[in-house]
């Protein structure tokens, strides 16, 4: 059986606080430095460019969560 991959969608939630908002970028940026530091010390090329496009995943969820941040006018 197979993983059928949807897209991700941000639904702003206006009643959100930004304090949970900045610990989910933190998460997601952690995320992105862990894939990143793991493409870099595999030997195996594949298993690498797992790794690597993994961190790209996670840096669009950076980019999102900054997004959301900017429109709600905290930089």
């Amino acid at each position: 059986m197979s993983a059928v991959l949807r897209p991700l969608i941000f639904v702003p939630m206006p009643t959100a606080a930004p304090k949970i908002w900045l610990h989910h970028l933190a998460d997601e940026a952690d995320a992105a430095f862990l894939y990143q530091e793991l493409a870099r010390g595999e030997p195996d090329p594949e298993r690498s460019a797992i790794y690597t496009r993994l961190a790209g995943v996670e840096h669009r969820h950076v980019a999102a969560w900054q997004k959301l941040l900017r429109e709600h006018g905290h930089e």
